[in-house]
């Protein structure tokens, strides 16, 4: 009895830990690039040994909202990839050294916010502090399937930087929400890869609406307390998409 109690309590620990994930790989040039190379490393979970980097976070108020926990400071340790504006680039996510699937099902968001200090070693120190613009979002499929599901196996969100993206050092920031009917039980995924912006297209539209993290979100938000028929998936309609309108060309 003692040996199936532990194999029991050893499974829901398992369950528990890979039903959170981390977006620690980016994807560019259609290459998926090893975890942690251009995006900047999370603080380990020490309440996880199974998964020390996958875990939800439920503070939209804590500055780690931005890039993930203590990311804010890691940037000396990533490398800085270069982007062409117009291309698709992507995030991957990564559970114990190898690629799996997102587990739960919500809304898919991308964000860029360009360094104060346009140089590199200024990108590496930048925390995320100043100003953010969306350029792509991914929401629900249908009135009740999300785009990103739990059965549907689903590993990679990418989309497009606007082709008219100015050129610079920019984090570029993925963001998966699992949102609740419960008021402060939403969880949310983000994770922020360092980048360099070349080429695009000039226009005299410059990015936004801008918004900061933490406060682009309220925890009061149709898109993060959401109305049980959003919760069940009886009625996806009623979503409402959280943060600022999308800028540029974003899909």
């Amino acid at each position: 009895m003692k040996i199936i109690i532990v194999l029991l309590i050893t499974l829901s620990t398992f369950q528990n830990a890979i039903a959170h994930y981390v977006l620690s790989r980016f994807i560019a040039n259609e290459t998926i690039f090893p975890e942690w190379k251009y995006v900047r490393r999370v603080t380990p979970n020490t309440t996880t040994p199974l998964a020390e980097h996958t875990y939800p976070h439920y503070d939209i108020s804590s500055p780690n909202i931005r890039c993930g926990r203590g990311a804010g400071t890691s940037g000396p340790g990533s490398e800085i990839a270069t982007v062409v504006a117009g291309s698709v680039v992507g995030f991957r996510l990564d559970l114990w050294n190898a690629p799996y699937v997102m587990f739960h099902d919500g809304p898919l968001l991308a964000y860029m916010s360009k360094s104060p200090e346009q140089t590199r070693d200024g990108l590496k120190e930048y925390d995320g502090g100043g100003e953010w613009f969306k350029i792509a979002q991914r929401g629900p499929y249908n009135k009740t399937r999300w785009f990103a599901e739990y059965n549907k196996r689903f590993s990679e969100f990418n989309f497009t930087v606007p082709p008219t993206t100015p050129p610079g050092f920019y984090l570029l920031r993925g963001e998966s929400i699992y949102p609740h009917d419960t008021f402060n039980r939403t969880q949310f995924y983000m994770n922020c890869a360092s980048v360099e912006i070349v080429g695009g297209i000039e226009s005299e539209s410059e990015p936004g609406p801008l918004v900061r993290f933490p406060g682009a979100y309220d925890d009061y938000d149709e898109g993060i307390w959401v109305p049980g028929e959003v919760w069940n998936r009886t009625d996806l309609s009623r979503y409402k998409m959280p943060g600022p309108e999308i800028w540029g060309a974003g899909v």
